[in-house]
């Protein structure tokens, strides 16, 4: 399988896009990721929890604690995605739209340019 190479901003762009659907626990995104892209973005938990802590400092998302298990002995951080959040998700995705298209542009264009 190829290697996929990804910076943070497609980290953040994914979680969000998922938290705008449901409340996640960070494993639960890394899986829905993983899975959602064919196996081929494995996003490591350290690469996710700093950007879900830095969300949650800058009002982005909220996190809620909730105890798991058979004896309640488990605590799980789910976190929700805020207004504040969604408006960030929207420039990420109109990044993402004109990241894409001036890419497309420069493949277009070279395809047509006669070799120098």
């Amino acid at each position: 399988m190829p290697h996929f190479i990804y910076d943070k901003s497609i980290i953040e762009l994914l979680a969000l896009y998922l938290l705008q659907k449901e409340d996640l626990y960070a494993y639960n995104i890394m899986k829905k990721i993983r899975k959602f892209s064919g196996e081929a973005i494995a996003i490591q938990a350290g690469s996710l929890y700093p950007i879900l802590y830095k969300f949650v400092d800058q009002g982005i998302v909220t996190d809620r604690f909730e105890t798991v298990g058979k004896r309640q002995r488990m605590t799980r951080v789910y976190y929700h995605l805020t207004p504040q959040g969604e408006e960030y998700l929207r420039h990420l995705m109109e990044e993402r739209v004109f990241v894409q298209s001036s890419i497309d542009a420069v493949l277009e264009n070279a395809s047509k340019e006669a070799p120098a």
